[in-house]
C-alpha cells in the first residue's frame, strides 16, 4: 500500500515539473543580434533592419540600421548623449537622451503557451496594460529571443530577431565616430 502512495507521490511531482513554466526571459548583459521591424500604423507600414548591440554593464547601445537608411544610432545612457551618423553625407548630429536605458523587464509577462515560428519553438509570453499588449516569444530550446510584438491600439510593431550572440562584446562598437564629436 505504501508503494503505491509513493508512485502517486512522484506522479504528481513529475506532472507539475512537466507543466511548470519555464523561466521567464532574461537577456544577457551584453550581445548583439540581428533583427527586422515593421511598424503598422493606420495602414502604413515602414520597415527597418540591421544590428543591435546592447551593454547593460556600461549603460551603452547602438542600432547600426541596413535600412531604410544606412546608419548608426548611439545611445551614451551614461552621458545622456544620443548620437545619429548617417554615412552617405558623413552627417552626425546628437542631442540629450532624456529617458533612461531601456532594460528588457519581463516581471510581468505571463507564459501563454508554446507555438512555432519560422519552423523555431518558442515559448510565449504577454504582458497587457494601460497602453496595449506586448508579446514575447523566445526560443524553447535555448531562450534566445525570437520575435516580439507591441500592439497599442492603432500601432503595431513586430522586431523579428535573428543571429543573436549572448557572447559578444566589443567595446570599440559604442565608440562615437570622429565626425559627431
Amino acid at each position: 500500500m505504501k508503494s503505491i502512495y509513493f508512485i502517486a507521490i512522484i506522479a504528481l511531482f513529475l506532472t507539475s515539473i512537466v507543466l511548470a513554466d519555464p523561466p521567464k526571459p532574461d537577456w544577457p548583459p551584453r550581445f548583439k543580434t540581428g533583427f527586422r521591424e515593421t511598424r503598422q500604423h493606420w495602414g502604413h507600414i515602414e520597415v527597418a533592419s540591421g544590428d543591435f548591440y546592447a551593454d547593460y554593464v556600461s549603460l551603452n547601445e547602438r542600432f547600426s540600421f541596413f535600412e531604410p537608411i544606412p546608419s548608426v544610432y548611439l545611445y551614451d545612457f551614461v552621458n545622456k548623449t544620443a548620437y545619429h551618423y548617417y554615412a552617405a553625407d558623413n552627417n552626425c548630429t546628437n542631442y540629450p537622451i532624456t529617458f533612461s536605458m531601456r532594460l528588457p523587464d519581463f516581471v510581468f509577462f505571463k507564459y501563454i503557451g508554446r507555438v512555432t515560428i519560422d519552423n523555431i519553438v518558442c515559448d510565449q509570453w504577454e504582458e497587457t496594460n494601460n497602453h496595449g499588449t506586448i508579446e514575447y516569444f523566445d526560443n524553447a530550446a535555448n531562450y534566445y529571443p525570437v520575435r516580439m510584438i507591441t500592439n497599442f491600439h492603432d500601432y503595431v510593431i513586430t522586431v523579428d530577431y535573428f543571429d543573436f550572440d549572448p557572447t559578444y562584446y566589443d567595446p570599440t562598437i559604442f565608440w562615437v565616430p570622429g565626425q559627431c564629436r
